[in-house]
């Protein structure tokens, strides 16, 4: 049987695919640290003023809980995790302006946070030995994926800084955010005795988001305004993975960098009509520190 070109150039460099990697199942805890924050222009062409309202969620810890899995079938190696977060301290704050560039804010509410977060990813990918150095084996992983993010995120205990009216009772309002599609990224692991893994990806997702804005009489309830944009994002990871007989603890950092361009706010009134305007953009960076326990059905090749 004739050998392709590409297996025949692989060779040549001294790589060949890893097969018979063993199924394995991992679950964690981790600690999470998130920022969300979006604006609005004033009308579709992102004037008067160009920006009109913002609001920014910041220092929202969350407590997750995950599992991941892999299984390979011939070359391909796929894995699947998905996490959950409740959120149990944050800020918001939400600003208006007249004028051009956050000039003439005349509303300001700087108020509690909550909510949760889900992440789900599934991926393909195909492991390659490299070359070890200095006694390490080397084994880089090509991916391809599909991963869906959303942020369910509240509104509470309001509190009017501009003009300084103070404490509000009865906020309660919600903003649930959903960044989907695919990405692309590589893995490259190191190991002797232990295994390092650093983890790099990037992402195309297309983003939605829902809002209830519970004491605004004057907007439709529950759904008070929708966003629609196209995202992108990097997302890096670093893993210590130190193993003991089909068990291994694994240490983990991970860091999203995300924004949506500029796409559009429709806005529901109470009276059945509706209105729009530019989104300007939205961010979100994450930070997140696990510790998961692993579990391997077979040895390592």
């Amino acid at each position: 049987m004739p050998i392709s070109p590409s297996l025949s150039l692989l060779a040549a460099l001294n790589i060949h695919v890893v097969q018979n990697l063993p199924p394995t199942i991992d679950v964690s805890v981790s600690a999470r640290t998130d920022e969300v924050n979006w604006s609005i222009a004033g009308n579709t062409r992102g004037r008067n003023p160009n920006i009109l309202s913002e609001l920014t969620w910041d220092g929202l810890r969350t407590m997750t809980v995950g599992v991941r899995s892999q299984y390979q079938y011939q070359w391909w190696l796929g894995e699947v995790e998905l996490h959950y977060g409740h959120i149990y301290r944050g800020r918001n704050q939400d600003s208006d302006y007249l004028f051009d560039n956050r000039r003439g804010e005349f509303s300001r509410s700087n108020n509690g946070a909550g909510g949760d977060m889900f992440d789900i990813s599934a991926s393909l990918g195909v492991p390659l030995a490299l070359p070890a150095v200095d006694g390490w084996r080397q084994v880089l992983i090509p991916r391809v994926g599909y991963s869906l993010h959303q942020q369910n995120l509240s509104l509470i205990d309001g509190y009017q800084t501009i003009p300084a009216t103070g404490a509000f009772a009865g906020l309660d309002s919600r903003y649930a955010t959903e960044w989907n599609g695919g990405w692309f990224g590589v893995s490259l692991i190191s190991e002797r005795q232990h295994q390092f893994r650093f983890d790099l990806s990037y992402h195309l997702p297309d983003f939605h988001a829902e809002a209830n804005w519970n004491l605004r009489d004057d907007l439709a309830h529950p759904k008070s305004f929708e966003q629609w944009s196209n995202g992108s994002g990097v997302s890096l990871g670093l893993q210590l993975r130190v193993p003991y007989k089909q068990v291994a603890l694994i240490g983990g950092y991970q860091l999203r960098s995300w924004q949506a361009e500029a796409g559009y706010h429709r806005v529901y009134l109470a009276t059945g009509q509706t209105g729009g305007t530019r989104l300007n953009e939205v961010e979100w960076r994450s930070q997140q520190l696990s510790l998961a326990v692993e579990y391997l059905f077979g040895e390592s090749p």
